[in-house]
């Protein structure tokens, strides 16, 4: 006869040696009728809260560099999830004075079924068009350290694999569009940002490899309308932006930044609360203990659960 050991989880293996962050965890699985009825576990929770959580005013903030993930509702387009990283992360590289560059997609057209030769557009219904059908951003901000993750298979790495630039490519490089180098990472590694400039010689001793990028291929070009589109752009994209939903069943390191004044609903923050490896993070406004606390302590069921 067979054997048998069980073994009983009190909290969850994410929140592993940080007792803050699963009283955290434990209070948001509570049932609002007994949330309601223990006035304490208020208190309780606006402390933990106080004590392990960072409340900035907006994703602009100077505390929030680029090795800070930024998470936004379902509701967040995706396009402007990144333009709001690149847009924060350029400003907190520069005033750290460092070098970065911007690579600006290439986005062409031509008539359906034409033999000319693709032309740059500003139609601003195609450039919307290829945001949402191409994974490749309308911006790039190329810098030491930067995480991406591939949007394509290539050479020695897969779609979604991440890549860490080490070193920024030459300016003229980019203007040419010629290929770039960057490092794969092992598998199953799950994605840190840093802002410790990672060392290339440590990184290849872990497991990472060195893979050439290009940019997007002229074919199975998009149809919009009575026009057919493209965009040219490296095949990549930043990790530095994310919406709640695609991060479920992750497990994240490092501080991560999270939006929550536009939540339709606490479901978002709770499944947050349940993917972060500790309790350090920073949430901007503190609209989000307020808001939190109102659905949870007052027994608004569907709000939370």
């Amino acid at each position: 006869m067979t054997d048998f050991t069980l073994i009983r989880l009190k909290h969850s293996v994410r929140a592993h040696g940080d007792a803050a962050l699963q009283r955290i965890q434990e209070i948001t699985r509570m049932s609002p009728v007994e949330l309601a009825a223990s006035p304490d576990l208020k208190e309780e929770f606006t402390k933990l809260l106080s004590d392990n959580v960072n409340f900035v005013s907006d994703m602009n903030h100077e505390s929030l560099g680029p090795e800070v993930l930024r998470m936004y509702s379902r509701r967040e387009q995706a396009t402007t999830a990144a333009e709001d990283y690149i847009n924060s992360s350029e400003l907190s590289l520069s005033r750290q004075n460092r070098k970065y560059t911007i690579c600006h997609a290439k986005d062409l057209s031509r008539p359906l079924h034409s033999r000319r030769d693709l032309y740059e557009t500003t139609d601003p219904y195609i450039k919307r068009s290829l945001d949402k059908k191409r994974r490749e951003p309308r911006r790039l901000l190329f810098h030491e350290g930067a995480v991406f993750e591939a949007t394509v298979n290539g050479k020695g790495y897969s779609q979604s694999q991440v890549l860490m630039m080490v070193e920024k490519p030459k300016q003229k490089d980019i203007e040419s569009w010629a290929d770039i180098q960057l490092l794969a990472a092992p598998a199953k590694y799950s994605h840190t940002l840093t802002d410790d400039l990672p060392d290339k010689d440590t990184l290849l001793e872990e497991g990472w490899t060195e893979v050439t990028i290009g940019v997007t291929q002229e074919r199975n070009n998009l149809k919009v309308s009575h026009s057919e589109c493209y965009r040219k752009q490296y095949t990549l994209r930043h990790v530095g932006a994310s919406t709640i939903n695609k991060q479920q069943g992750q497990t994240i390191y490092g501080p991560v930044a999270i939006e929550v004044r536009k939540f339709a609903s606490c479901c978002s923050m709770y499944a947050c609360l349940n993917t972060f490896a500790h309790s350090y993070r920073h949430l901007p406004s503190s609209y989000l203990s307020k808001r939190l606390h109102q659905n949870v302590l007052h027994g608004k069921k569907s709000k939370l659960w």
